[in-house]
């Protein structure tokens, strides 16, 4: 009888242990009130209300963007183990510390892969920027590797808008979107498809690329031309065969849809077929 009650209290021990460790991983992968802070405060810098703050705004949303970056680059390093982290723990943090909520548009990314070079997490981030008419968002993409009990940045780069920029110099981009393929092209990279939509056109006008990081750099493989789109969760599908369909709209006032299928071989992506269907 002894060993019996000695053994339900080591079970019920280390079960309190478990629970316990469970509920600090838990914590560990949410935003502290610092990381919560420093951003709040540096992506308030990144919104303009008046005049004088839209100068305010001109003169350092380079400086402002960067800064905040860093820190999405500190939250990640600090708050993720490599031997207990999952994607959807990362994107959840990253939404959390960057204060998207639900059905607004804006979704953080989250990846994990292994590659010749090593294990990595690559994260797709939306910063909010503007006066809050037309958004002018900072989309960034960014790698980092598994280095002992850590994450280590390795490399980043932005989704810049090469079409119409402003007299102001920004380029306006919003609503970002990313899909990784089943199966990559080239094996010893990881290749992905980001698009998001150019503002304040109606109906949405996307741009889309094809992006490739091969844990040392990222790289643009392919670029569309911008194109109209029905709405912008139709606008491209990745397929199980690792291709994707393209959906654009030839004449905005018609219900026409243009549905593009494209195979991605390690050259880029190839058109294979086209079919026209109709808007919902």
């Amino acid at each position: 009888m002894r060993s019996t009650k000695r053994f339900l209290n080591v079970v019920a021990l280390s079960l309190t242990f478990v629970g316990h460790a469970a509920l600090a991983q838990t914590q560990a992968t949410a935003p502290t009130a610092n990381h919560l802070d420093r951003v709040r405060q540096l992506s308030s810098a990144l919104r303009w209300k008046d005049a004088e703050g839209h100068k305010k705004y001109l003169r350092t949303k380079e400086s402002t963007t960067k800064r905040l970056l860093n820190e999405v680059d500190r939250f990640i390093m600090a708050s993720f183990l490599p031997s207990s982290t999952t994607v959807g723990q990362v994107k959840a943090g990253l939404d959390a510390l960057l204060g998207h909520t639900k059905g607004e548009g804006r979704d953080s990314a989250a990846f994990s892969m292994k590659l010749p070079a090593g294990d990595f997490i690559v994260i797709g981030v939306e910063l909010p920027r503007g006066g809050g008419t037309i958004a002018e968002d900072a989309i960034s993409f960014r790698a980092y590797k598994e280095n002992g009990n850590k994450f280590v940045r390795v490399a980043d780069t932005e989704y810049v808008h090469s079409g119409d920029v402003s007299e102001e110099g920004w380029e306006p981009l919003a609503s970002l979107n990313v899909k990784s393929f089943p199966v990559s092209p080239v094996a010893s990279e990881f290749w992905f498809l980001a698009w998001a939509e150019v503002p304040p056109k109606a109906p949405p006008t996307v741009t889309m690329r094809l992006i490739a990081f091969d844990g040392e750099k990222f790289r643009t493989v392919w670029t569309s031309d911008d194109f109209i789109a029905p709405y912008m969760n139709q606008a491209v599908e990745v397929t199980q065969d690792s291709g994707f369909i393209l959906s654009r709209m030839p004449d905005p006032r018609a219900n026409n849809i243009v549905n593009e299928k494209y195979v991605v071989t390690a050259d880029g992506p190839q058109k294979v077929n086209e079919w026209e269907t109709e808007r919902r």
